[in-house]
């Protein structure tokens, strides 16, 4: 048998096989990535202009709002969920992620021409997202 043949070389099949799995992660990660950004772009370009009521009504109240000025307001969800876990063979062996905690927060700043605003009053201008949405 010739040495530093692979896979049969034991030697250097664990680190070997250990750069291929973190490269075929790392690669699905950013494309999750891309995926997730263009997703939630859609998701909130589509409430562009629509009251705050509407995002209300699909996604629930928001954690917090702040008043930015008598014609402007900012408003905040949090959201969580849980990641997938993976099982990854690796050199004979198992190696186990567990699940991870996602929490996303999404913000969304209206403004609105009623002196005595409900949710249905206020206008989405702009959104802001950060985490894992």
């Amino acid at each position: 048998m010739r040495k530093g043949w692979w896979p049969m070389h034991t030697s250097t099949f664990p680190r070997k096989a250990a750069l291929r799995v973190f490269l075929a992660a790392s690669l699905l990660f950013i494309a999750g990535c891309n995926t997730q950004q263009k997703r939630m772009e859609s998701s909130l370009n589509a409430y562009m202009g629509r009251s705050v009521a509407d995002f209300v009504a699909d996604h629930g109240d928001p954690a917090s709002t702040v008043k930015l000025s008598d014609n402007e307001s900012a408003f905040r969800w949090v959201i969580t969920g849980q990641g997938v876990g993976a099982v990854i063979p690796m050199g004979g062996s198992l190696i186990v992620a567990p699940p991870t905690q996602r929490v996303c927060t999404v913000s969304l700043r209206a403004t609105t021409q009623s002196g005595n605003p409900e949710l249905k009053d206020w206008i989405i201008q702009n959104w802001n997202w950060q985490g894992a949405c």
